[in-house]
């Protein structure tokens, strides 16, 4: 099924054809061999080990309800029909054992304490303290915010839905931009450091012109660090909150 998938898109094969190449090619001129592209560990951990996050963590602004649009996307010009008898049938099965037993608050305490967790994680595998870094997929901004704020970053987030919390969290060396990380041209070239994800490549339309694009705005020997789910996994949708049984989408 992978496969028949892959050759339905004739771009993907043949970036995936070039990249094969490549890898052949460098493994003849190393010595090596073409088993596959190189694969960095699990642990994997920048040399030297970036120092720990110093002092206490600075207090956000407080926001009520700082995680919705500020306004509504466009709909798709092809809408997705629902079957509404359904849904509502399997959300009543699974009241009693909802796919996430505990699902994520979107709060600014709770937006505050995930970012901070967030950011350590990261900092501590490819230093993020004084770099210009970009968050793809930013929603609320707090990891922005505290980038800025407290790594002493000049922190840039993108996200295709401004947040009610970007008119207060932006400023200074807080940049939000409203965009699609896949389109050319929203962001400036060869500027950033570091970038980071969490959970959002599984909703980029485009993956391929995206990691183009990061290509582009990233200086030379930049690092990226991107979390992803499997879009067909069963909590991909992000919606546990509202919608108790798997795979909604």
């Amino acid at each position: 099924m992978i496969r028949r998938e892959i050759l339905r898109h004739a771009r993907l094969t043949r970036a995936l054809r070039r990249i094969r190449g490549a890898i052949r090619h460098a493994g003849r001129r190393t010595g090596g061999t073409s088993a596959g592209p190189r694969r960095y560990p699990t642990d994997f951990q920048v040399h030297p080990a970036p120092p720990a996050i110093a002092g206490d963590w600075p207090e956000p602004p407080a926001i009520d309800s700082p995680f919705p649009a500020l306004h509504e996307p466009a709909p798709p010009s092809d809408p997705i029909r629902h079957d509404l008898a359904l849904f509502e049938q399997l959300n009543a099965e699974y009241a009693a054992k909802p796919v996430a037993p505990i699902a994520p608050r979107y709060d600014s305490a709770s937006l505050s304490q995930r970012s901070r967790s967030r950011l350590t994680a990261v900092h501590d595998r490819i230093g993020l303290a004084g770099r210009t870094v970009l968050e793809v997929g930013c929603g609320a901004g707090y990891e922005v915010w505290f980038l800025a704020h407290h790594l002493g970053c000049d922190a840039w987030g993108i996200d295709i839905s401004p947040r009610r919390a970007w008119p207060i969290l932006a400023g200074g060396r807080v940049h939000l931009v409203e965009g699609d990380i896949a389109t050319r041209g929203s962001l400036p070239a060869n500027t950033f450091d570091r970038v980071i994800s969490f959970t959002v490549w599984e909703h980029v339309t485009h993956p391929l012109e995206a990691i183009t694009e990061l290509e582009r705005v990233m200086k030379p020997g930049g690092l990226a660090w991107v979390r992803a789910n499997l879009y067909r996994g069963p909590t991909a949708s992000h919606r546990t909150r509202d919608i108790r049984f798997p795979f909604p989408h």
